[in-house]
Parts: structure tokens; sequence; C-alpha cells
């Protein structure tokens, strides 16, 4: 799954990054080596932090509400993950 779009990989690469279809089946493990990566070095990347703020929301019901009123809007940039 790619993580911004919610999207198979190979159907993100092809619709998004067709110039890339020719190493398709390649990109799930390098996927896969770039998270343990991180793990290993205890980083997060702009994915990691989209998703676990997003985590946070949807089950901390008190941070929710308190942002709720903190906030009328949130900008994320460059991003195709649909957040509700």
């Amino acid at each position: 799954m790619a993580r911004n779009t919610q999207l198979p990989l190979a159907e993100t690469i092809t619709r998004f990054y067709p110039q890339h279809e020719a190493i398709i089946e390649r990109v799930p493990l390098f996927a896969k080596k770039y998270a343990e990566a991180k793990r290993a070095a205890s980083v997060l990347d702009c994915d990691d932090l989209l998703e676990n703020w997003l985590e946070l929301l949807q089950k901390s019901a008190a941070t929710r509400e308190h942002f709720v009123h903190r906030f009328r809007h949130v900008l994320v940039e460059d991003n195709r993950m649909n957040i509700d």
C-alpha cells in the first residue's frame, strides 16, 4: 500500500509515476528495507508524522477536541492522503 495515496503500490506508480513502471516489482522490497532502516534509526519521515497524527486524532477524543477548538484550518502541503 502506498501510504500517502492509500492505493496499492503498483497502482500508485502506474497512475502517478509511470516513468518508474520498469522497477515496479522492486518497490515493495525497497519500501520494506526503508521502513526497517527508519525503525533501526528511530526516525520518522513526513508520511509517518502525518499517519501518526491522524491515528492520534482518531483514537483520542480529548486530543481531537482540543485541536478542533484551537484551529479552524490545518494546511498539509504536498500530500495526497485523504484525511477526514
